[in-house]
């Protein structure tokens, strides 16, 4: 066996691994980085109607453009003891708009008003499903790992359709590289141009294995 040909077999086995472990890691540091960002924004959402209230000024609309919304509600003091700060959770808010439940951040908070009267706030966000997060990672996996196997099959000279193999691997290295200016330009998730990459690479790879001049001259320097 050549050694180009065992080190893409060799690739192809440890790469499945290491893809789906950075798979892992993308999609709960993305949730983390998302969690956090909303968090801050239902902090000051939060803030601002506690201070509208504390002054006498008029309270926002309870549901704004972005439908954001919010709850207040009056509470016992015994209830209020037993809240603690700030709590951030998921759940499933209704858009009365789209008559249609969302999923959204919620965060709620106890305050005392100037009469001495304590109360509940639940300000809350729509945020994006994470099982629709999960299903595009998982599909990008697999993409890339069918990129790695067809390079093993172009390695062993197993692939047959090598028109097929041309304009696949050509179409996919320029759209991969599509993606890494857009990512660049728009200063969008630099998690996400891991998988730009990894996938511009495996394409130009198989590129090259798709070229019979380019595979005979790397033939040549593995004889």
């Amino acid at each position: 066996m050549k050694l180009i040909t065992r080190i893409a077999l060799r690739l192809s086995l440890s790469l499945l691994p290491l893809m789906a472990l950075w798979a892992a890691v993308f999609y709960y540091a993305m949730i983390d980085q998302v969690n956090d960002d909303t968090d801050d924004v239902l902090e000051k959402y939060s803030e601002m109607i506690i201070m509208r209230m504390l002054s006498d000024h008029p309270l926002p609309e309870k549901r704004d453009g972005n439908n954001n919304s919010y709850t207040l509600t009056r509470v016992s003091e015994d209830y209020a003891s037993k809240q603690t700060g700030y709590v951030f959770r998921d759940a499933e808010v209704y858009i009365a708009e789209q008559q249609e439940w969302e999923p959204a951040r919620l965060l709620t908070t106890i305050f005392r008003s100037g009469d001495g009267a304590y109360y509940e706030l639940i300000v809350s966000m729509p945020t994006f499903e994470k099982t629709d997060l999960l299903a595009s990672i998982l599909q990008w996996v697999v993409y890339l790992y069918a990129m790695l196997l067809l390079i093993v099959r172009l390695a062993k000279g197993e692939e047959k359709n090598m028109m097929f193999a041309r304009v696949f691997s050509l179409a996919s290295n320029v759209g991969f590289w599509i993606g890494i200016v857009r990512i660049a330009v728009l200063n969008r998730s630099g998690f996400l141009m891991f998988f730009y990459i990894t996938g511009a690479m495996l394409s130009y790879t198989a590129m090259v294995f798709a070229m019979p001049h380019k595979k005979e001259q790397i033939s040549r320097q593995q004889a």
